[in-house]
This record gives structure tokens, C-alpha cells and sequence, in this order.
């Protein structure tokens, strides 16, 4: 697919109650949340777009959890992106959360090269959203970080949930409706399984 899948993160500190992350953290010894240094990661991510820049990758797919956590480590992210020359010729997409993205993130990201954030929305219905799955995002902080995206040269990739708990066919039309109205450069729908423990009773 001429993409280059990289990580510079591991891990994720938050509790999100439909998340993988969760059951991994609580499986593992040690700090489960890590992060590299911003400016080596750039680096690396230079050498391998020249390493295959001859079989024509065209763009870094970041796949770290929250790639836009911290403020400084996104800055010097870009910085150091934009200074390997990649920022114009080789764009990056990442994940990211709403409650993460301002004005100064959006700005520094696409001038650093980003061109898509993958953002989960979950659910158009507020109950579902923040008491079901804890978001703790509002729809005007959605609607506004969306709109900041579309000035900074940012696209979305915004992903929703069907049928968690709690669900009706009206909160499952109101996600539908809020999917229209947001008008991401893609929507991506997820029916809802829920985690299990095998072997307990």
C-alpha cells in the first residue's frame, strides 16, 4: 500500500471502558506507558522514507495510541520532521484524541507534516459518549477541533460505535447524524463486542 507503519510510543494512561489497552495494562509488569525521545523518532522515520523512497512510500501511518498527548513532545516531534525535509514530500497520519487537540496543536501539526488524525468519537448520544464509554468530550469541542483541522491543512478519520450498552435506535441515528454533520475525510463504524475473561465464571 506504499505505507510506512511506525510506533514511537507504547502503552496509553487512560481508561477508556471499550479499550484493549486496559486488559493489556493490568496484564503486564512494569510501566505500560512509554515514550521515546520525539527527535529520534523523527530521525528514524527519516531514514526509512529514503530507505524506500525508491519503492515509492508515500506517506507514515503513526500508530502510536495518543501520538498528541504532550504538547512539548508533539513540538519537538515536528519540529525535527519538518527540519529532515518531510513535512511537504512525505505527510504523516496519527492517532489522537478530541480532548487533546487545540488551536497551537492543530497549527504545529500541519505545519510539521500531518495530514490525517485518526480520532474516535464513539457515540453522538452525550450519555452514551461520556457515561457509557467516559469520553468526557462535549459535541462543541468535537465540532470545534474538526473545524480547527480544516483550517491547519489537518483531515480526520473519525471513528464511531454501534450498539453498546445502552443503545437504542435512536442513540445509534443520533451517531449516524453527528458522523453527516462532522463530514470527516472518512467515517469508520464499529459494532460493539464486549471483552471477555475466559475461564471465569
Amino acid at each position: 500500500l506504499r505505507m510506512l507503519y511506525v510506533i514511537g510510543t507504547r502503552g496509553c494512561p487512560y481508561k477508556c471502558t471499550y479499550c484493549d489497552a486496559v486488559g493489556i495494562a493490568n496484564a503486564v509488569q512494569g510501566k505500560y506507558y512509554r515514550l521515546r525521545n520525539p527527535v529520534g523518532y523523527a530521525r528514524e522515520i527519516a531514514y526509512m522514507w529514503h530507505k524506500y523512497k525508491p519503492r515509492g512510500v508515500k506517506i507514515a501511518n503513526v500508530y502510536d495510541q495518543i501520538f498528541t498527548v504532550d504538547t512539548k513532545w508533539v513540538k519537538e516531534f515536528c519540529d525535527e520532521y519538518r527540519a529532515q525535509g518531510m513535512a511537504d514530500e512525505f505527510k504523516f497520519s496519527a492517532f489522537s484524541r478530541i480532548d487533546h487537540l487545540n488551536e497551537e496543536k492543530m497549527k504545529m501539526l500541519g505545519k510539521g507534516g500531518c495530514c490525517l488524525l485518526r480520532v474516535g468519537i464513539e457515540a453522538g448520544n452525550d450519555y452514551v459518549r461520556n457515561d457509557v464509554y467516559r469520553k468526557r468530550i462535549t459535541k462543541d469541542q468535537i465540532r470545534k477541533v474538526i473545524k480547527l483541522g480544516k483550517e491547519h491543512g489537518v483531515g480526520f478519520t473519525a471513528f464511531f460505535i454501534l450498539g453498546g450498552p445502552s443503545e437504542s435506535r435512536q442513540t445509534i441515528n443520533e451517531t449516524i447524524d453527528l458522523a453527516r454533520e462532522l463530514d470527516a475525510n472518512r467515517s469508520a463504524f464499529f459494532v460493539y463486542k464486549p471483552f471477555t475473561e475466559e475461564g471465569k465464571k
